[in-house]
This record gives structure tokens, C-alpha cells and sequence, in this order.
């Protein structure tokens, strides 16, 4: 068996990794790319000399973290969605709100009061004035 990896190292391609490597770069505009690259590594793990090998685990890993933060991403844009979702519903519910108390408690009247002449600037201080 340690024959079959010794034969194996010697046979082993460098270049294969760094194809891994341009994958994985290219794979964060095109995600196939990535997942080739991540099938490649797989593969080619175990079976090439010891500094060969810690490039293709070094690849899987990246992958994976790569992965997992993008997982991450799209469910925090998700939770920030809904959030906005929330606060633009409660912001209408509020001016609407505000509107009706406006109109009922007769607030307009008191605007339409402080543009007279006499009472301009004053309304807000002394309203018998």
C-alpha cells in the first residue's frame, strides 16, 4: 500500500490543483464552476504527496466556509426583508393613525385658525388671541 501512494505522488500533477484553485475563484461569479472544482478536490485528495494533498483539503475547506457564508447571507437578507416588511407596514399603520387623530380631534381647525391675519405666530402660544 505505501508503494501505491508513493507511485501515486510521483504520477500526481500540480496543475490539477491549481485548476481547482482558478475553479473555485471563477466559481464566485459562476457557482457550477465552484462545484466542480469541489468534486476535483474530492477526487484528487489522498493521492498525491503530503503538499498536495493539504492543497486539496485546504480547497474542501474553502468551499465549504465559502459555502456556509453564503448560506448565511441569503437567510440574513431573508430576516432583513421581513424586518423592512415589518417596520414600512407599522409606519403606515402609524400615519394612518395620526391621520384619523388629525382629523377627529379638529386639528385642521386649528391650522386653518392660524392663518388669519391676526393670529399668524400666535396660535401656537395664546389661542384666545
Amino acid at each position: 500500500m505505501a508503494e501505491t501512494t508513493q507511485e501515486a505522488g510521483e504520477t500526481a500533477d500540480p496543475r490539477l490543483a491549481k485548476l481547482v484553485y482558478m475553479l473555485l475563484l471563477f466559481g464566485l461569479i459562476v457557482s457550477p464552476l465552484a462545484v466542480i472544482g469541489l468534486i476535483i478536490a474530492y477526487v484528487q485528495n489522498d493521492t498525491g504527496p503530503a503538499w498536495l494533498n493539504s492543497h486539496y483539503r485546504f480547497q474542501i475547506r474553502t468551499f465549504w466556509l465559502g459555502f456556509m457564508f453564503v448560506v448565511f447571507l441569503i437567510s440574513m437578507s431573508g430576516v432583513l426583508a421581513e424586518i423592512t416588511i415589518l417596520a414600512t407596514f407599522f409606519s403606515l399603520v402609524l400615519g394612518l393613525c395620526l391621520l384619523v387623530y388629525v382629523f377627529w380631534s379638529g386639528g385642521l381647525r386649528d391650522v386653518s385658525k392660524a392663518t388669519n391675519a391676526r393670529a399668524v405666530g400666535y396660535a401656537w402660544i395664546d389661542p384666545k388671541r
